[in-house]
């Protein structure tokens, strides 16, 4: 009854354990799942689920497997993180025109800020840069992270740059 569900709004994890009951197979339930477990610093249990969600490795559901490295990385587990986080990046890529790439990334970057290790993000979007689609988001994301894992000076030349063709970088 719409009372009962009520009742479930009170405890996240119990609700999106009602989702899974009504419909065990739903990749969007376990990744919510996950995602509860996750908040509630359940990370074994936010990994199972994850896995659950992240279904077979054709498939371009990258959303669990980002859920997985952000897991990786803040066990400290940087190449096991950066592996997933490329396996993400070749499901988004498997879309044509690669529309979810800017969330992916925007998903991506603070999840390895979080951790104390952004430096391993640079070389997963110079790699997406280097295919041409949205360039001028990717090349001023890898700017802001440069800068803040190498420092101000190291974008200095670029900055300067753009800002000379660009009046809103000129601003900044």
């Amino acid at each position: 009854t719409g009372r009962d569900r009520a009742s479930l709004y009170v405890d996240p994890a119990a609700l999106m354990r009602a989702d899974l009951n009504a419909w065990p197979r739903s990749d969007r339930s376990h990744m919510n799942l996950g995602l509860v477990l996750e908040s509630q610093e359940d990370y074994a249990g936010a990994a199972r689920h994850y896995e659950l969600a992240r279904g077979r490795p054709d498939r371009a559901n990258w959303r669990p497997v980002i859920g997985l490295a952000r897991l990786k990385m803040r066990a400290g587990d940087e190449a096991g993180a950066v592996a997933l986080a490329a396996d993400a990046l070749r499901r988004v890529f498997s879309v044509d025109g690669a529309p979810d790439l800017p969330l992916l990334v925007n998903t991506l970057t603070p999840s390895f800020r979080s951790a104390g290790r952004l430096q391993a993000a640079l070389p997963l979007l110079r790699s997406a840069e280097a295919t041409g689609l949205h360039q001028r988001f990717l090349t001023q994301t890898i700017r802001v992270v440069t800068a803040e894992t190498r420092g101000l000076g190291s974008v200095d030349g670029e900055f300067l740059h753009e800002s000379q063709a660009d009046p809103l970088d000129r601003i900044n």
